[in-house]
């Protein structure tokens, strides 16, 4: 009879303690988000925290904790603490790749990288979110935007605007089409511009080309002349000792008829 009542025991009381922390993990978790939803920021860091840090060795709560990591990251973006708010989605995507939430994290991490200026490691995570998700989280758009303003972040114009002509064109009702439009403008003003300047560069390179080679021309025309004259001067040496030549055996001549 106590075997089976201690048998009882052991399975009824961490079911109990299971339960319980449950109920503790959960209500901590909501009272996080109802704090972030409430712009309440400090209220929900704290609770959020409480959440990570509840000690769980089987992973059993990891549906809480990895949205826990998740809202953690919107709480400092909304602070424009762009290094730990990629700090926290970076924890869902590499430990808790598994859970639902993993794939807008994917997606947030990637826009929030491209924010903090760190345009290859963004556009790189944004491209492997639309190769693994395309529209099933419906951000493709938003995607596809964040990885246009990467390339324009690295001054790659015409990608920026290929990509945003694209989602105009795949997705014409989003949100951002405003946005994307203004954008589309900027771009083409920038790069006609850009155009503009090459050209002139490329002509003034043209035109210092031309000049070089007229200057080369000259050179070697000066340094013909100079040989001509240097010939002439030989020629005329030439003329002049033949001359004396002349004279000399003239004098000679008339010594021998006397």
């Amino acid at each position: 009879m106590k075997k089976k009542f201690l048998m009882v025991l052991i399975v009824i009381i961490p079911a109990l303690l299971y339960s319980q922390d449950v109920g503790e993990i959960r209500s901590k978790y909501m009272q996080g988000v109802q704090a972030l939803a409430n712009n309440n920021l400090i209220d929900a860091e704290s609770y959020l925290n409480e959440v990570i840090s509840f000690p769980d060795s089987k992973g059993v709560y990891d549906r809480y904790k990895s949205k826990a990591y998740y809202f953690l990251g919107d709480v400092f973006f909304i602070k424009q603490d762009y290094v730990k708010s990629i700090t926290y989605y970076k924890t869902v995507v590499q430990k808790f790749i598994n859970q639902d939430i993993y794939s807008k994290t994917l997606y947030k991490l990637g826009r929030t990288l491209v924010i903090n200026n760190r345009l290859d490691e963004g556009i790189a995570v944004l491209n492997d979110y639309i190769a693994k998700y395309d529209d099933s989280d419906k951000m493709s758009d938003n995607a596809l935007y964040w990885i246009g303003r990467g390339y324009v972040g690295k001054c790659e114009y015409n990608a920026g605007l290929s990509l945003f002509q694209l989602i105009l064109n795949k997705y014409p009702e989003t949100a951002l089409s405003y946005d994307i439009r203004s954008s589309i403008a900027s771009l083409t003003k920038l790069i006609d511009e850009e155009n503009k300047e090459k050209l002139r560069i490329a002509g003034i390179t043209n035109e210092i080309q031309l000049l070089k080679q007229k200057n080369e021309q000259l050179v070697k025309g000066r340094e013909l002349l100079e040989k001509m004259s240097h010939l002439l001067i030989i020629k005329q040496r030439l003329l002049e000792i033949k001359s004396d030549k002349i004279k000399i055996l003239e004098k000679l001549k008339e010594n021998r008829e006397m």
